[in-house]
């Protein structure tokens, strides 16, 4: 039998659940905002090379290393997602409510991610 919450831990637990959507939202856009530059770093080496006329070989290392970055990036992203995920889960272990201000913006916790959908779709031949 579980033993009751007093009001004071509730609050404090509602309380912290608050401050750590916050964080995860917060660095969410961060990790957004690095993507984004990733992006802009591979764009600039392709653009770099084929604007000084360089043999493709040049800047190979820096274009895959850029990619790597990127992808890196995208599976933060991916974990942020799942993130959400184990959040609420918790949330629910210690009877805490939902503390997003509008959840319905936020996929179901068994929505299967969009580019996981995308990868295993057979390319057009």
């Amino acid at each position: 039998m579980k033993k009751p919450v007093s009001n004071a831990v509730s609050l404090a637990r509602q309380q912290a659940a608050v401050r750590l959507a916050q964080t995860l939202l917060a660095t969410e856009a961060g990790v957004e905002s690095a993507l984004a530059g990733g992006g802009r770093i591979l764009m600039e080496v392709a653009d770099a090379r084929a604007g000084l006329d360089l043999s493709v070989l040049h800047g190979q290392r820096m274009a895959e290393d850029a990619a790597e970055l990127t992808a890196t990036l995208v599976r933060a992203r991916a974990l942020a997602g799942k993130l959400h995920q184990t959040m609420a889960a918790t949330q629910r272990q210690i009877g805490v409510r939902a503390v997003l201000p509008n959840p319905g913006d936020k996929p179901d916790q068994g929505t299967e991610p969009f580019l996981a959908a995308v990868e295993r779709t057979p390319a057009a031949a």
